[in-house]
């Protein structure tokens, strides 16, 4: 048993050498992030909104809003 646990300690030092400092994990972490970052490309919200004043009278509102990423917004004002 202990020949066998000195067998896995020994296999997991090697790993210990290769560990990142917290500023090249957080470095790494950042690159992953703009790799991955392909934008929102578009956005829709509907919402609505209840308006209470003091007297208890009560008013509705209803809204929506859309958003449309552009790729490249000085290409597209151009055009």
């Amino acid at each position: 048993m202990k020949r066998l646990l000195l067998i896995v300690l020994c296999s997991l030092l090697p790993l210990t050498g290769n560990a990142m400092t917290p500023e090249e994990q957080g470095l790494e972490i950042a690159r992953e992030v703009d790799r991955r970052d392909t934008g929102f490309h578009d956005f829709k919200a509907t919402m609505t909104m209840l308006l209470r004043n003091k007297h208890g009278e009560e008013s509705l509102r209803h809204m929506r809003t859309n958003a449309l990423e552009v790729e490249n917004a000085s290409e597209s004002s151009t055009s």
